[in-house]
């Protein structure tokens, strides 16, 4: 019963910040992508100097869900959701760069294309509840 109860809850809540989303701006991606380094562990350990240094928006026409990279410095990237509705961080490397960009007929561009289909088709199931329900 316990369980069924955390799993409701934590559906409940996600369902709520549904309610709110909006996309976010590149400022606020290098703000928050800042901010999830100083608390990472894994950043901690193994890339403790790395910084961000910059933006790239993914252009996928087709979906209405945007990822964007935010390029580390000296080296590293994280793969983050462009609206506050998704995960934020939906991937990352410490050791990896992407320098001269993503190239379209990579593995690692094929997974993201999925990914943010995925996103997409997530921010258009219908609502069913407004934030005066709860």
């Amino acid at each position: 019963m316990k369980h069924l109860f955390s799993t409701v809850l934590t559906v409940f809540l996600w369902f709520t910040t549904l309610a709110a989303a909006a996309p976010l701006s590149k400022q606020t991606l290098l703000e928050a992508a800042s901010a999830w380094l100083k608390q990472n562990a894994v950043f901690q350990q193994s890339a403790p100097d790395a910084a961000v240094a910059a933006v790239t928006v993914l252009d996928n026409a087709q979906a209405q869900a945007k990822l964007a990279i935010v390029h580390l410095h000296p080296r590293g990237y994280i793969v983050m959701s462009m609206d506050d509705a998704l995960l934020p961080i939906v991937a990352f490397s410490e050791v990896a760069s992407l320098t001269h960009g993503l190239a379209p007929s990579s593995p690692l561009a094929a997974l993201l294309q999925a990914q943010n289909q995925r996103f997409a088709e997530i921010l258009t199931q219908p609502q069913t509840r407004s934030e005066t329900d709860y």
